[in-house]
């Protein structure tokens, strides 16, 4: 099974219309990269997990449904990028990884791990592509 492991914060800080969002409706903004992630998830088959900055006690973790991309909160005690570093180094071994994270350190650790990595401008192209596709397909079935 292939899973996208992603780093919310790094991806809506990236991304200028989430961050703008972001400095409005901080939870309008995660709910936007969540719709745009479950996109991809059904585009492409693969498995989504998006990873936030927490601040409760533990770890919590989501879904609405099991087909539902999943929603990780790291407790306040840790980053978002030491969930990721966890989940990589737990999984990657019986699963194909592929994280989406800007920060070099966590790249790094992805790869020694057995992960591999993309930056947030390659998950933007990515989701951007899977939009057209459908775009295109729903226009298909329309004529």
């Amino acid at each position: 099974m292939s899973f996208l492991i992603v780093d919310g914060h790094s991806m809506i800080f990236a991304w200028p219309d989430l961050r703008a969002l972001h400095q409005r409706h901080q939870m309008q903004a995660r709910e936007r990269l969540c719709q745009l992630l479950r996109l991809w998830q059904d585009h492409s088959g693969e498995r989504v997990v998006v990873v936030f900055d927490g601040k409760g006690p533990k770890i919590t973790s989501g879904r609405t449904n099991e087909d539902d991309i999943q929603i990780i909160y790291a407790p306040s005690s840790e980053t978002a990028d030491t969930v990721i570093e966890r989940l990589t180094a737990r999984y990657a071994a019986d699963h194909h990884l592929t994280i989406a994270s800007d920060d070099r350190l966590v790249q790094t650790t992805i790869s020694v791990s057995g992960g591999y990595w993309i930056t947030s401008m390659e998950l933007a192209a990515r989701l951007q592509q899977a939009e057209t596709e459908l775009q295109r397909l729903l226009k298909k079935l329309r004529t």
